[in-house]
């Protein structure tokens, strides 16, 4: 069902990576969700890179790049014009898959890859619904964020302690580590931006989004 690949390497990718020549101011975190909401854990230590590059060899479906070569996206999406997220879970690491057809086949997310493996934080404020294995995810983290908005983490390797269903969570807080569980060829973190209404089947029930295609937060401007 997802063919999750990390991307064929010429050469080793080291890391940190080198920045740009063209300096980038690095984002603050998105703001808290609203007072009426029931989400209000404390803020994790994350902050999504600046930039993103792609991993060495041929990614079928990578995304539009800047004209520095570095991906063409924004550290902070805003979803259904309610949810703010970090539209990549992790640091210092390249992207080895894009969202949409990949050989032939749809796949429904992002694939992130590092070396080495690097921890992956919550995107967004939320409520925990899913820690499990499921097939062709692997070990996997769902977390509900509201405003009909969700995401996942898959193929990690092992989640953090405390890290369970029912557990409010902040932005940026340690999930686990990205991994090769389930239907993985390398090690990385397949990462999903989910919209829908919740039904009887759970996640299932939800669609699967291009995390790139969301408009870029700006913190001068209105949410909701």
């Amino acid at each position: 069902m997802l063919g999750t690949a990390g991307c064929a390497s010429t050469a080793p990718i080291t890391y940190p990576q080198p920045r740009p020549t063209v300096p980038v101011a690095d984002p603050a975190p998105p703001p808290a969700l609203p007072p009426d909401m029931s989400v209000l854990a404390q803020q994790g230590p994350y902050l999504p890179d600046a930039y993103l590059t792609i991993c060495t060899g041929h990614v079928t479906n990578a995304p539009p790049l800047a004209g520095d070569g570095t991906v063409d996206y924004s550290p902070l999406i805003v979803v259904n014009n309610q949810v703010v997220l970090a539209s990549i879970p992790t640091n210092n690491a390249c992207l080895s898959s894009g969202f949409g057809r990949r050989n032939g086949s749809p796949h429904e997310g992002i694939d992130l890859k590092s070396r080495p493996p690097t921890m992956v934080f919550s995107s967004g404020p939320g409520i925990i619904r899913r820690v499990g294995r499921d097939n062709g995810y692997g070990l996997n983290v769902v977390i509900d964020h509201g405003s009909g908005v969700a995401t996942r983490y898959a193929h990690l390797s092992r989640v953090e302690p405390g890290i369970a269903e029912g557990v409010v969570i902040g932005f940026g807080q340690a999930l686990g580590l990205m991994g090769q569980s389930g239907n993985a060829t390398a090690i990385h973190v397949h990462y999903e931006v989910l919209v829908g209404q919740w039904g009887a089947r759970g996640v299932w029930d939800l669609t699967a989004t291009n995390p790139f295609s969301w408009p870029a937060y700006d913190p001068g401007g209105s949410i909701g």
